[in-house]
């Protein structure tokens, strides 16, 4: 997949990642770099660099999870047109220096069922993130203690969750873990 993509009036941002694209249209060189430390968190900030005013649209992937309610700010002003789940947000401006897009994207913990066959044997999603459970044997939960689980605030990105017998199990990033065992899919209690 291509973090960004040119469009005939702009460029598409398809991908959140520390990140920069140049690009010259109409005699402006054009520049967007993006902070965030997402996927760990729900946040993105892009910034604008222009060699002169230059009207284009930037168009910014609103992810088909990222519900309710996702946040798109320019310039501190926020966005409320075209901010929809599931499709890009066209931001057209006529972009200058410093210009700034702010983007908050909810990211409820969701359950997914590994398939329609086997609806209690889900996984714990945070927004694009699997939530792996750190455990030696597969863990069982009640549906809502799986959605109540806790964000530790660590490097790792860790949650806690209790499981059935009572014991807190660490549910954790897939790309953070290291030499744990761990499960994708965990039991749900019938």
């Amino acid at each position: 997949m291509s973090t960004y993509l040119r469009a005939p009036d702009g460029i598409y941002v398809n991908l959140f990642t520390p990140s920069s694209v140049h690009w010259t249209d109409g005699g402006a060189n054009m520049q967007l770099a993006q902070i965030t430390k997402y996927p760990l968190q729900n946040k993105i900030a892009m910034r604008v660099s222009t060699s002169e005013p230059h009207e284009q649209t930037i168009y910014v992937r609103i992810p088909a999870w990222a519900k309710p309610d996702p946040v798109v700010m320019v310039n501190g002003r926020r966005v409320t047109s075209s901010v929809e789940p599931g499709s890009f947000a066209a931001l057209h401006n006529m972009w200058k220096e410093g210009d700034r897009i702010e983007i908050e994207l909810p990211m409820p913990l969701r359950l997914e069922a590994v398939d329609a066959n086997h609806p209690n044997l889900v996984a714990l999603v945070r927004g694009p993130l699997v939530l792996m459970a750190i455990a030696d044997s597969q863990p069982t939960f009640d549906p809502q203690a799986l959605l109540r689980a806790k964000s530790i605030d660590n490097e790792r990105g860790d949650w806690v969750a209790s499981s059935v017998s009572g014991s807190d199990v660490t549910l954790r990033p897939f790309m953070k873990i290291d030499k744990e065992s761990y499960s994708a899919y965990v039991q749900l209690k019938s």
